[in-house]
């Protein structure tokens, strides 16, 4: 199931200058398939036509220098056979024809014929979320005045970062690769771990009659990384650092001797903390890292 013929028919060719400069080139080209299950896209995508957005080249071989660009391949079944084909192919030296506004500044912004080298674009923004809070900044633990823990939550803002570009094809698996991952490697200037890749979302468009995807990637940024860090706390502790008897010693309140009911802060060696600048911390990872260079996103 292939294209097995392609010949340019150059006595079909048909050139034209506007008003404006701009010039347009027309030429059939007869192609030969060997299956009855080939298709316009099939026909359509044979490397022996002119590929999109290749400049055009007279049967002379000399250089255009009109800046026509392959815009179109248009293929047609012949009605003699169904082995038959002939594929029209329109070069144009406007940038881009019957486009809009928007997308005229985005030419003008990108001036490379192919979208999918158009330079990406990136928006960085804030997003806020809540937390809850159990100690403030200087450490000290949200606690009433009979000491009993509050619940509160306070609002905070991180960094979002979306890249939007255009790509030539679009493999879904990557989605499942980088969805609610960490970067491993640096990315935009933050450390490993501090970024988390929220969403990956692609939309099939076209532009001069060839297909692309636009891409659309967005990040979160952390400062102190994603990794989950807690405070070392519990209701037992080790003892010079070991178990007694095999097992956690109960932590005693001092006050009524009674094993505490609320946890308690421990050491690096899972000794009672005497004071919160003794409490650990303690870190774990929640999300799998990988590298984000092979998206080549910076």
């Amino acid at each position: 199931m292939a294209v097995t013929y392609v010949k340019p028919e150059w006595g079909t060719l048909k050139a034209h200058t506007d008003s404006r400069g701009v010039t347009t080139f027309t030429v059939r080209y007869l192609v030969l398939t060997d299956s009855l299950t080939d298709d316009q896209v099939a026909v359509g995508s044979s490397p022996f036509l002119p590929r999109l957005f290749t400049r055009f080249v007279p049967p002379s071989g000399a250089v255009d220098t009109s800046g026509a660009y392959l815009q179109s391949l248009d293929p047609e079944q012949s009605s003699e056979s169904p082995f038959i084909w002939y594929v029209t192919a329109f070069w144009s030296s406007e940038r881009e024809p019957n486009r809009g506004a928007a997308d005229s500044q985005d030419s003008q912004k990108n001036p490379d014929p192919d979208p999918t080298k158009w330079a990406k674009r990136r928006n960085w923004s804030l997003q806020k979320f809540t937390k809850p809070l159990e100690f403030d900044i200087l450490g000290f633990p949200v606690h009433n005045t009979a000491g009993d823990p509050i619940d509160i939550e306070v609002e905070e803002a991180r960094p979002r970062l979306v890249i939007s570009r255009n790509e030539p094809y679009f493999d879904p698996d990557k989605i499942i690769t980088y969805k609610d991952k960490l970067n491993l490697d640096p990315f935009y200037g933050a450390f490993p771990y501090c970024v988390k890749c929220d969403s990956i979302s692609a939309d099939e468009d076209y532009e001069a009659g060839r297909p692309i995807w636009r891409v659309r990637y967005e990040f979160s940024f952390k400062a102190d990384t994603w990794l989950i860090q807690l405070q070392s706390r519990g209701l037992r502790c080790l003892v010079g650092g070991r178990l007694v008897a095999d097992r956690p010693t109960a932590i005693i309140d001092d006050s009524n001797g009674s094993p505490v009911s609320q946890p308690v802060g421990l050491k690096d060696n899972g000794d009672r903390a005497l004071n919160e600048s003794e409490i650990a911390t303690v870190s774990y990872q929640g999300y799998e890292a990988i590298e984000f260079a092979p998206l080549r996103l910076e």
